[in-house]
């Protein structure tokens, strides 16, 4: 899934068959290609959730570039993360931190 950046749009624990699972909802820059994986818009765990969490989800099976993914899988297949906060004052900054969520420090 390395190349470019991915657009981490939110992240959600749901339950899913009387587990919690854990997901990541990204975006690919490209508008199209999708994770192919557990939780890929067409995969069979999507059977098993309700139409009013798929809608709360804004989940759609389209080739839009809008994914789930497990956050196991996620943090296997991407090696950084980096997250920018803005802050809207007079001055208008704005920070940015890589995490690395497989060191076990951050």
């Amino acid at each position: 899934m390395g190349g470019h950046a991915y657009s981490l749009l939110s992240a959600h624990e749901i339950d899913h068959q009387g587990r919690a699972v854990r997901l990541v909802k990204l975006r690919n820059p490209w508008g199209h290609k999708e994770w192919s994986g557990a939780w890929a818009d067409d995969s069979d765990e999507w059977n098993h959730v309700s139409d009013d969490l798929k809608e709360e989800l804004k989940w759609t099976n389209e080739d839009d570039g809008i994914f789930f993914m497990p956050i196991k899988d996620y943090l296997t297949n991407f090696k950084a993360t980096v997250i920018t906060v803005e802050y809207d004052d007079e001055k208008y900054k704005h920070n940015r931190k890589m995490v690395d969520f497989n060191d076990k420090k951050f």
